[in-house]
């Protein structure tokens, strides 16, 4: 065993850190500042980098809470995480009892660096510097205890980081679930999945996986696909896009999506079986719910269906309440639904994932749009809570002269119109102003709709363009054209759009997004023949129906104030999330706004104060820790494996029709792909005073 330099305790002031530099992360002043003032309800921590607490806190204590946790969290595989965290544990149970052995201390940190050389995973491969800081620190509790004194009882809280995991801003246990999907468990594999993401169908085909840039295996270029599994699992277990799922799931009809009742979800694996007709009637079990027990659950409104609402509802219908969601489109998803091209996200995969929430106890109310259809006013006297879920489904203009001309029109209100089945005449060229993943889509399905000359306009170059890398692929493949450092300035025509004039725009210095600000060239403008010109430079929730609602708060850039940790607005019991908060957003961080809210709502409505939940709490400690960077060095010349990759149409065939471009990974691919994963966990225990 080679022999390692123990921590370095360092006093922040009310916290003793000790902290090794193996790890990538703030550095221990830092980390200690991080803590003192963002996180003052932490007043002891182990975690994969160390150790760190106040004076009088029982480390012993701490330590069998790491340890249980270890245990929990080990699959039991490899004997070293198995047997010498065991071992670990009874050192610090018989401390705590007063009952300590001669050398038994020795034998912690000789069983430590053991643990850590030969177990497999990150559950265990990480403890050495917890128990080495746990050493460092906890000399003079250790002593107390084996004097036989005894501490009272500490409050503790345990999460099990990565770098993938704390990417996600769903925190979803990537590590575990690409596990299940590695034993061919996809059924278990999407209901860890679900724990924080009631739409892994969907995010397995609309994430833009930051969590893969975190990946251990991004140092050998071959990130494990982390996304295409959970597509993968969520097929197989949900039976989506399949008319007969060989796991047991089955395709939804528009009937069974209008009465969700109809549809019995099958997660076990097992051919589902229709009950027996009787002459008898319906038996006890067959007969509806007790009315009593249904309206005893307390109601909550969500306004909007899309991804943050639907969230919201279905952690909200877990936890026991009953949820109504007031939507305005005809349709579920909000803009999953009428922002998402067809080729992207198949409707029908929305609808039964929409369904499987609804049988949770999720009411959604379409064509109740609040503002037309209900006031706020009216939400507020009926239910004790509302989440305010709208997306940004306005688009921003393009604030030139001529806009107003027919043949203009926003990239959103464009593909929420041919979503909903809607004729739309473009013409024969069609120019799309902006670099973002609804240009792409805007563009590409003009190309679907028979539009031969499809530009998209830019006023930066290829490298700042915010659309997904593989999106701006794929345009190019199916044709459309790129014009690069051009801004527009004028719409021209009489009665409609006949061209575009736009100013050639060269790159100046960074502004405060770190992207390059694009200036005027000293050159003249240049035009563009359309017939249709097509924005895509931002859009905006509709907050009219809110405006005028007491103790609301609006900040500068027009969106709803509330409590960053609990998502509440300065009226209690409202609470806001999505893109009302941050604009037009990831899908996922939408998803995770839901959550977050229902969490809340939930704390908000038992009384409890609405203070941040433990469980973020941790999260954000673990970040606050640099677990996103937490990744270990790769042996060089090592064979990682190479990354699997989904199958695509090809270019000809994708232009053809609006199916589904990307397939999901085979069954081996899937399988062989889950296997490489390392399991970077990064256990995370801290100690909490009174909250």
């Amino acid at each position: 065993m080679k022999s390692q330099q123990a921590n370095t305790p360092k006093d922040t002031g009310r916290l003793a850190l000790s902290l090794s530099d193996r790890w990538s992360g703030p550095a221990p002043d830092t980390a200690g500042n991080y803590l003192e003032t963002q996180a003052p309800a932490v007043c002891g921590l182990l975690c994969w980098r160390g150790a760190a607490g106040v004076t009088g806190l029982c480390w012993v204590q701490l330590g069998l809470a790491y340890l249980d946790f270890v245990q929990k969290e080990s699959c039991g595989r490899c004997t070293p995480c198995r047997t010498g965290t065991h071992h670990m544990r009874d050192i610090l149970a018989r401390l705590r009892d007063g009952a300590a052995r001669p050398g038994d201390l020795h034998l912690l940190r000789a069983l430590a660096e053991n643990v850590e050389e030969s177990a497999w995973c990150g559950v265990a491969n990480t403890i050495r510097d917890p128990m080495l800081g746990l050493l460092e620190l906890g000399a003079e509790d250790f002593a107390r205890h084996a004097r036989g004194e005894t501490c009272p009882p500490i409050t503790t809280a345990a999460w099990m980081a990565a770098p993938c995991r704390s990417t996600c801003p769903a925190g979803i246990d990537c590590p575990t679930y690409l596990f299940q999907a590695g034993e061919y468990m996809p059924h278990l594999a999407t209901a860890t999945v679900r724990r924080d993401n009631p739409l892994p169908g969907v995010i397995g085909r609309t994430c833009p996986h930051p969590c893969e840039n975190n990946c251990t295996l991004i140092q050998a270029d071959e990130p494990i696909a982390i996304n295409a599994i959970k597509r993968w699992a969520a097929d197989h277990a949900e039976g989506l896009g399949r008319a007969t799922a060989s796991t047991g799931g089955w395709e939804l009809t528009e009937a069974d999506t209008a009465d969700p009742a109809r549809h019995a979800v099958n997660l076990t694996g097992r051919t589902p079986t229709p009950p027996a007709a009787t002459a008898a009637g319906p038996t006890a079990s067959d007969a509806a719910p007790d009315a009593t027990a249904v309206h005893s659950r307390k109601h909550v409104a969500v306004v909007g269906a899309g991804p943050a609402g639907l969230s919201a509802a279905y952690y909200l219908a877990r936890a026991g309440f009953a949820p109504v969601i007031y939507e305005g489109l005809p349709v579920p998803g909000g803009m999953l639904y009428v922002g998402i091209p067809e080729y992207r996200l198949p409707k029908a995969i929305l609808r039964q994932e929409v369904a499987l929430i609804e049988r949770e106890g999720v009411e959604i109310r379409y064509e109740s749009r609040v503002g037309r259809d209900t006031t706020f006013a009216e939400l507020l006297d009926e239910f004790p809570a509302v989440f305010i879920g709208i997306g940004a489904h306005a688009g921003r203009g393009l604030g030139v002269s001529g806009e107003e001309l027919m043949g203009s029109m926003d990239a959103i209100d464009f593909l929420r119109r041919v979503a909903l089945g809607e004729t739309v005449e473009v013409g024969e060229r069609v120019l799309v102003i902006g670099g973002g993943n609804s240009a792409m889509d805007a563009a590409r399905t003009c190309i679907r709709l028979g539009v031969h000359d499809v530009t998209v306009v830019y006023r930066r170059d290829r490298g700042q363009m915010p659309a997904n890398p593989w999106e701006i692929v794929e345009a190019e493949e199916e044709g459309v054209r790129f014009h690069f450092l051009a801004a527009p300035l004028q719409c021209e025509g009489t009665t409609r759009i006949s061209g575009l004039v736009c100013q050639p725009m060269e790159l100046g210095a960074p502004d405060d997004s770190g992207r390059l600000r694009p200036v005027p060239a000293a050159c003249d403008p240049i035009s563009f023949p359309a017939d249709t010109v097509i924005g895509a430079v931002g859009q905006r929730p509709d907050f009219a129906p809110f405006l005028d609602t007491p103790g609301f708060v609006f900040n500068r850039w027009n969106y709803l104030e509330c409590d960053e940790h609990t998502l509440m607005t300065d009226r209690p019991g409202i609470f806001v999330g999505g893109d009302a908060v941050s604009g037009g957003g990831l899908v996922i961080e939408a998803i995770a706004a839901g959550k977050r809210a229902a969490v809340h709502i939930e704390r908000f409505l038992s009384g409890q104060p609405v203070v941040e939940d433990t469980e973020y709490l941790v999260r954000r400690v673990a970040t606050l820790l640099g677990a996103q960077d937490s990744r270990h060095p790769l042996p060089l010349n090592a064979d990682w494996g190479h990354r699997a990759q989904s199958a695509v149409m090809t270019p000809a065939a994708r232009i053809t029709s609006f199916a589904e471009a990307e397939k999901t990974l085979t069954d081996p691919h899937a399988h062989g792909e889950a296997k490489r994963c390392l399991r970077c966990h990064r256990p995370l225990v801290v100690a909490l005073s009174n909250r």
